[in-house]
């Protein structure tokens, strides 16, 4: 009964998200609108709380193996003709921790402290990784102050960064739009997720393929794991590395999740359980540290615009706004990063006729890149800066 009563509670509250977002011509997305419920109805109010989530059933399997083999799926969509177009979009990612974490030093020597500028920065250029480092760090030292920014950034970084990063990928889109030749150049053929792919099990039609499916999933995410033991980077991102390499072979594709019908249910858990900690952040708690908090996440944001500026001029056949929001991944992390350009499309449905070929092209387009950048911004460099920053400061 708890089960129930818990899935009616969280599931109504993204329902309220979307029939207000459809109140407003979808200005917002509904999804927006539900971090901010979250956090009045559960933070505020505590009518909902983390709890509450656990009590869906829906956490515990999206992170022991939900968020894992969604990852290896998207690695798996990636042909390895379009791989080193991401070399690209690595250079971006990179180019966006420097400037955001430069602009953390300038300001130690300025505005604020050393270890709020720089702790601070390097969070909300990274995520959950940078900051579980950091509040291990500040919980020897007894920074209690500077322990609260660096959850309440952890927690509401995407209150920020998600819409920031909506806003700058639906004038990227919007551009292409206007002038449809854009599109036609990305060639959905190479850049569109998914595609025509290799599968050394198409023959074996006697074996469900449910269990097979997650067999080699569970395979992939264990390697990953053993991978992640032995060198300190996230399993995630072994778990992107090992579904591109593995596709290449045919042993799992980008589709292999949906040929099964789990991919509804696994993204859509991960896109819920995601905002769960949104449930602890009262308006109080946002309120106490609320210009320091906002002045940090404002430069992640002037951080990304640097990025863009100085990457449109590397990479001339990107505008200014796909930079910028392939740059804003860093604040908006995986799996969100999975579902902001399906939302952008649906907001711009609204002025323009998009065709379904356009529309596939422009979602892989985006999707790909937001998500590769937010992975290596977060899971790589920033988690290996912070270990390196703590022997410092």
């Amino acid at each position: 009964m708890t089960t129930y009563i818990a899935l009616l509670e969280v599931c109504g509250v993204f329902i309220v998200g979307d029939i207000l977002s459809k109140l407003i011509k979808n200005k917002v997305s509904g999804y927006i609108i539900a971090m901010f419920l979250f956090i009045i109805i559960g933070g505020q109010f505590g009518i909902i709380t983390a709890q509450t989530f656990e009590d869906t059933a829906l956490v515990g399997f999206t992170y022991a193996w939900g968020v894992p083999f969604g990852l290896t799926c998207f690695g798996a969509s990636i042909s390895l003709k379009s791989f080193k177009g991401e070399l690209k979009t690595v250079v971006i990612a990179l180019i966006t921790v420097a400037c955001i974490v430069l602009l953390g030093v300038v300001c130690a020597v300025t505005f604020l402290d050393k270890e709020t500028a720089i702790y601070g920065t390097i969070s909300v250029a990274g995520g959950a990784q940078a900051g579980l480092i950091f509040l291990t760090q500040l919980k020897e030292t007894g920074n209690t102050t500077l322990s609260a920014i660096i959850v309440i950034i952890m927690n509401a970084q995407i209150l920020i960064g998600y819409p920031a990063c909506s806003f700058a990928m639906k004038k990227g889109m919007e551009k292409r739009l206007q002038d449809r030749e854009g599109i036609r150049l990305l060639e959905a053929s190479e850049l569109a997720i998914g595609g025509e792919q290799k599968d050394i099990f198409k023959n074996l039609t006697f074996i469900d393929p449910f269990y097979l499916t997650f067999m080699v999933l569970a395979a992939i995410g264990l390697v990953g794991t053993l991978i992640a033991n032995l060198t300190g980077i996230s399993a995630l991102v072994w778990c992107l590395l090992l579904g591109f390499l593995c596709s290449q072979f045919g042993i799992i594709n980008g589709d292999s999740l949906k040929k099964i019908g789990a991919d509804g249910l696994i993204l859509t858990a991960m896109f819920a359980v995601i905002l769960m900690d949104l449930c602890s952040v009262s308006l109080s708690d946002l309120a106490g540290i609320f210009p320091t908090l906002i002045f940090l996440l404002l430069l992640g944001i002037a951080g990304s615009a640097i990025c863009a500026v100085i990457c449109t001029r590397i990479f001339k056949e990107m505008g200014f706004w796909d930079i910028m929001a392939f740059a804003l991944a860093c604040m908006t992390g995986y799996p969100l990063t999975l579902r902001v350009a399906e939302e952008c499309l649906q907001g711009l449905a609204t002025k323009y006729e998009i065709p379904k070929d356009e529309w596939d092209v422009l979602n892989g387009f985006y999707t790909k890149k937001v998500v590769i950048s937010g992975i290596i911004s977060v899971s790589v460099v920033t988690g290996l800066l912070a270990g390196i920053v703590i022997g410092f400061i």
